[in-house]
């Protein structure tokens, strides 16, 4: 057993059966660290009653790889609300003696999922040494599994083709003894000497057999890409197009198109079958995402489309991503009738009591109903805005908060409850914040400024 960072890595002798010796996979797993990220929720939902004054405090526990000796890290991350991590969220790296050492978010990477963090302190694990890609052949994986790295062996028998790849699929041969499906759990691919090759997102068995594995990969060069550019040019966002596909067909056909989305404004209809992105060509639903993602907010896209049997050429320009793609929820604490159960004696555990802390979404009476836009420089001199921020509100949902309350397209939000608002993420934020149900909100209507209280009922 190696003792690598205060973890265990455990390697069972079986997997390398056969071998002259244990596969080394240390200096790849000397750059592995843990990653808590730290979020506070105001309020809890507690037998069905809202307790304002409460909080619930969320550490999410990540896996990542130290990249250079100026301590910036990798993260992979599947939930989706965390690709945009809000103010408040804190950042600790664990260090090789398990200390939480305060990390800063230097940007997000929402084309890949990554989130870039950097540590000032020191520690005590070496940048990975970095690849390009892997070959063909014989490869570590390295995974977080029961609180210790595990490391197990691939021969990695086919590998797609991308150009360049944000993200590729591998097809490879596991030895006996490796999980059957990795799903968000951060794991690393490394080359036979322990050269990092890229993060494996996600893992899956293939066929009927037992050994076979199709492998989800971000490649260590489009890491590297990533954080050259996050560190000299900020956050890599994706643009919002406001589609749905259908399901049922392997080929991108839209099946719903967003009221009020970019998507609606450019004219694509249900039905529409996507055959071009741009410059890329699209043969299903995944390759049609993987071409979205690399076009940002503000991007007019030309598109190739199939409808009605017929090629249609159209050009939409790309949206920020609406406020519901970080889903507004709150804690709920499920408590027995009694507590702590009359027939426990004392002292003993309550490990199997009915005590659950669980996430739920927020109640439909708590939505507020607005549909919301940044607000651009020259937006802002239109609507007479002061300081040139806020939210344009493109519609108001019938017999929402925001509808009973008189608020209308075309106005401008500004202020909730004292907070300026410049981005969707400023919104949720304020909401979050939200004691009571009740809210004042500042907005400018015609250019003037004025201020309504809504409560959320």
């Amino acid at each position: 057993m190696l003792v690598l960072l205060g973890w265990a890595l455990t390697a069972d002798p079986a997997l390398y059966a056969g071998g002259s010796s244990l596969p080394d996979a240390s200096a790849l797993e000397a750059s592995l660290v843990r990653v808590h990220l730290v979020r506070k929720f105001p309020g809890l939902v507690v037998r069905g009653r809202w307790v304002p004054e409460s909080s619930v405090v969320e550490i999410l526990d990540l896996g990542g790889i130290v990249l250079d000796a100026e301590g910036n890290i990798a993260v992979f991350t599947v939930v989706p609300w965390l690709r945009s991590p809000d103010e408040e969220s804190e950042f600790f790296v664990l260090s090789d003696d398990k200390r939480e050492l305060p990390a800063q978010l230097i940007g997000v990477d929402q084309r890949i999922s990554l989130l870039l963090v950097q540590v000032r302190e020191k520690l005590g694990a070496p940048p990975a040494q970095i690849r390009g890609s892997p070959d063909e052949g014989g490869a570590h994986l390295v995974y977080w599994d029961e609180n210790q790295w595990r490391v197990g062996w691939v021969w990695i028998r086919e590998q797609e083709d991308a150009d360049p790849p944000l993200e590729k699929r591998l097809l490879v041969k596991a030895k006996e003894g490796l999980p059957g499906e990795l799903r968000g759990a951060g794991a690393f691919l490394a080359d036979p000497e322990g050269k990092f090759a890229g993060i494996v997102t996600a893992m899956e068995s293939v066929g009927f057999g037992k050994s076979l594995r199709e492998l989800r990969l971000i490649p260590a060069e489009t890491l590297r890409e990533s954080l050259r550019t996050v560190k000299t040019r900020g956050s890599i966002r994706i643009g919002w197009l406001g589609v749905l596909l259908d399901r049922g067909r392997e080929q991108a056909v839209i099946a719903k198109v967003f009221e009020g989305s970019p998507a609606e404004a450019g004219g694509l209809r249900e039905g529409d079958r996507v055959i071009r992105v741009g410059d890329r060509e699209i043969t299903d639903k995944r390759t049609f995402l993987q071409a979205l993602r690399r076009h940002p907010p503000g991007e007019a896209v030309p598109l190739l489309l199939e409808r009605e049997g017929r090629k249609l050429s159209l050009s939409v320009q790309l949206g920020e991503w609406p406020m519901m793609e970080r889903p507004h929820f709150m804690w709920s604490l499920q408590l027995p009738e009694r507590w702590p159960p009359p027939d426990r004696p004392p002292g003993e555990g309550h490990d199997s009591d009915p005590l659950r802390l669980t996430r739920v979404p927020m109640e439909l009476g708590w939505e507020l109903g607005f549909m919301v836009d940044p607000l651009t420089p020259q937006l802002a001199e239109f609507f007479k805005v002061p300081q040139g921020c806020g939210l344009l509100v493109k519609s108001v949902k019938e017999e929402s908060p925001a509808y009973r309350s008189g608020f209308r397209a075309g106005d401008v939000l500004v202020e909730i409850n004292g907070r300026r608002l410049r981005s969707p993420r400023d919104f949720h934020h304020a909401l979050e914040g939200i004691r009571g149900g009740e809210l004042d909100i500042m907005f400018v209507r015609e250019g003037r400024v004025q201020t309504r209280h809504v409560v959320l009922r």
